[in-house]
């Protein structure tokens, strides 16, 4: 049976990723040593690790490129909201309330505008404030 398409590219899919070369060599060793075409001891020597080093870092390696592939809920991720977003929240609370309470003091004022020289205590329109 003979394969049909491209070849694979393999290996050289990682050149083709944006990263430092440095990055890119220690992949293609690890890679290398998932397929069995370089040793531990090989692999450890051309980077530069111990074997507790390079056993670590393979680990923390993989261990992220499995996380990436976990399920994720559809859709985008929501936005990180910053803290200052939490105080501007609760400002804009701060002044609908005011509103609120502005517009029921104005309108109190209004209903008792006639009868204000019978209540002691209110201001009428014009007098000084002591």
């Amino acid at each position: 049976m003979t394969r049909r398409g491209r070849k694979p590219l393999a290996l050289e899919h990682v050149q083709q990723l944006d990263g430092s070369e440095r990055a890119k060599q220690r992949m293609t060793t690890l890679l290398k040593t998932l397929q069995c075409d370089c040793s531990v001891g090989e692999a450890r020597a051309q980077l530069g690790l111990s074997e507790s080093q390079f056993h670590a870092v393979r680990q923390r390696w993989l261990q992220g490129a499995l996380q990436l592939l976990e399920p994720q809920p559809p859709g985008r991720r929501p936005k990180e909201r910053r803290p200052e977003c939490a105080r501007i929240e609760q400002l804009e609370q701060e002044v609908r309330a005011l509103r609120r309470e502005l517009a029921l003091t104005q309108a109190q004022c209004e209903v008792t505008a006639p009868l204000g020289a019978d209540i002691p205590g209110l201001l009428k329109r014009g007098s000084p404030i002591s």
